[in-house]
């Protein structure tokens, strides 16, 4: 009987309790980033939530998250190793009340969900939004960052966002940290502001150059650039020149000289002709050879 107990001892340690099972497997969030943009390319608010999955949670795995149903689906779902390389991934939809769990097999740690929301309430020139993270999972550091619409004044959130920050595009953004929060522990933020019109803040942003334009840019024409063409052009147009020139020349000297211009007197005197009878005169002669008559010359 105590060798079953012993057996039964060893297995259990083996094993370990079912619990530090479930706690070693659960997954868990080491960040979450919140970007929160209202009438930013659209006419409600985008919500743009970057999750990094904790290091000593072993992947793959499922992970299911939520967003209002009034979103309908994601705008994009990507993961990746890092956020400059994620891609987009295959995920279901279920539908659950008010929300929409998303299912999306995790095998990298970076993940990027975003989502547009209708919620954003207008009344005139008045704004108001509130945004709720649902808890899904645990998480060692909650980011909140909100983007103020270009045209927008008296920018109010709750809870306050202490640290204010412009932006070269001439934004202004809002956030703050609010620390771990646990599995199931919810998170809500609201704001408010007053905006006259409905353009939106993409209508304003000037675009920028993907790469910092310096020499060697791809594509880029600079001076020496320009230098060594306006070179090679005035060489080219030297040398096209010089053969028009020589071609020139060579044909002149080839070509037969033109008769000389003769004077009107000298063409008078010898296309002379009788008056009488028609006779042409020979230089010299006064008088018709045929007729006699006297010649009409111009010293008569």
């Amino acid at each position: 009987m105590w060798r079953i107990l012993v057996l039964l001892l060893m297995i259990i340690v083996l094993l370990g309790p079912p619990s530090a099972v479930r706690g070693q497997t659960e997954p868990r969030l080491s960040s979450v980033e919140v970007w929160l943009w209202p009438e930013y390319d659209a006419p409600t608010a985008l919500v743009i939530l970057r999750m990094v999955v904790a290091a000593n949670v072993s992947l793959p795995m499922p992970m299911t998250f939520r967003i209002p149903a009034r979103a309908e689906k994601p705008h994009a779902l990507a993961v990746g190793p890092s956020f400059d390389q994620i891609a987009d991934r295959v995920y279901k939809l279920e539908r659950d009340g008010e929300w929409l769990k998303v299912e999306v097999t995790v095998d990298e740690r970076a993940i990027q969900l975003e989502y547009y929301d209708p919620a954003l309430i207008k009344q005139g020139a008045d704004r108001s939004y509130r945004f709720v993270w649902p808890g899904d999972y645990a998480v060692e550091n909650l980011h909140v960052e909100v983007q103020q619409p270009f045209d927008a004044t008296a920018m109010s959130i709750d809870p306050y966002l202490p640290n204010v920050t412009p932006s070269e595009n001439r934004l202004i953004y809002y956030s703050n940290d609010f620390g771990p929060l646990g599995a199931g522990q919810t998170f809500e933020l609201s704001f408010r502001y007053q905006k006259a019109s409905d353009t939106l803040t993409v209508s304003f942003l000037r675009p920028e150059p993907a790469t910092s334009l310096g020499e060697n840019v791809a594509g880029r024409i600079t001076l020496n650039t320009y230098r060594l063409w306006l070179i090679g052009i005035f060489v080219l147009l030297t040398v096209a020149l010089g053969a028009a020139w020589y071609y020139y020349r060579s044909s002149a000297s080839s070509r037969p000289a033109r008769r000389r211009h003769r004077p009107r007197s000298e063409r008078a005197e010898t296309d002379l002709y009788c008056h009488q009878c028609g006779t042409r005169a020979q230089r010299g002669d006064r008088f018709c050879r045929v007729c006699g008559a006297r010649l009409r010359t111009g010293a008569d």
